[in-house]
């Protein structure tokens, strides 16, 4: 008995707790490489202490192949839901996305917004290993839906 109460108090010790995420990040920038493309984004996140959250983000596409050519496009765009911890890990919930705009004529905000309703759902719980917490957030996005959303992302706290 004694030994299990010892065992929980340690993990709870070891647990991140709330205040360590909440608050103003600045994330990136990372890479994500699909088949066709290759990504990199920065984003501004804030973690409310109300368990929502926002976040701003630029992504930066450059196309490989037959489907526009070799070209690049920058996406900007907003994401906005709920988040908690559970388990020592970080849980985000999606409950609108938003492209706010592209910088290419034939590959629109409207054309971008279909595809991101079609591949990333609103509703889903996303799972995020924590990998540090404090002045840093390092998180990894073990249960993203796509295997290319599946990276490690680090973010320091904006001052």
């Amino acid at each position: 008995m004694i030994a299990t109460d010892i065992a929980i108090m340690a993990l709870l010790a070891l647990a991140p707790l709330s205040s360590e995420i909440e608050g103003d990040w600045r994330c990136g920038p990372y890479e994500v490489v699909g088949q066709m493309y290759q990504a990199t984004v920065e984003e501004q996140v804030t973690y409310g202490s109300d368990g929502s959250y926002e976040s701003e983000g630029v992504s930066t596409y450059v196309f490989m192949g037959d489907i526009i050519g070799d070209e690049r496009v920058v996406i900007e765009a907003s994401f906005a839901g709920e988040w908690r911890l559970e388990a020592g890990q970080l849980l985000r919930r999606l409950s609108s996305q938003r492209v706010v705009s592209t910088d290419h004529p034939a590959i629109t905000a409207e054309v971008i917004q279909a595809m991101l309703d079609e591949t990333e759902p609103v509703g889903d719980w996303v799972h995020y290993e924590l990998r540090e917490t404090g002045e840093r957030l390092v998180t990894y996005s073990a249960s993203a839906r796509r295997e290319e959303a599946r990276v490690e992302v680090s973010c320091v706290r904006k001052t």
